[in-house]
């Protein structure tokens, strides 16, 4: 028989994202995969997307080329 979960076990189990480093010729950047979503954090901004059927960090480095403004 499965316990339940409290509130805290929970919102633990929502919230826990870990956190990667990119260095491309763009710059430094950290993103994050958070549910179906990659997050994507730069000194040029913030930006986040859709996962879809592309590999996580390659939508990562799409992001921080667009947050770059060089999006040839």
């Amino acid at each position: 028989m499965k316990r339940k979960m409290t509130k805290e076990q929970m919102r633990a189990k929502c919230y826990r994202v870990i956190w990667r480093r990119l260095s491309t010729e763009h710059g430094d950047a950290s993103w994050c995969c958070h549910g179906d979503l990659v997050r994507m954090v730069t000194p040029y901004g913030h930006k986040a997307t859709q996962l879809g059927g592309s590999p996580a960090e390659h939508i990562a480095r799409l992001l921080m080329r667009e947050l770059a403004g060089h999006t040839n």
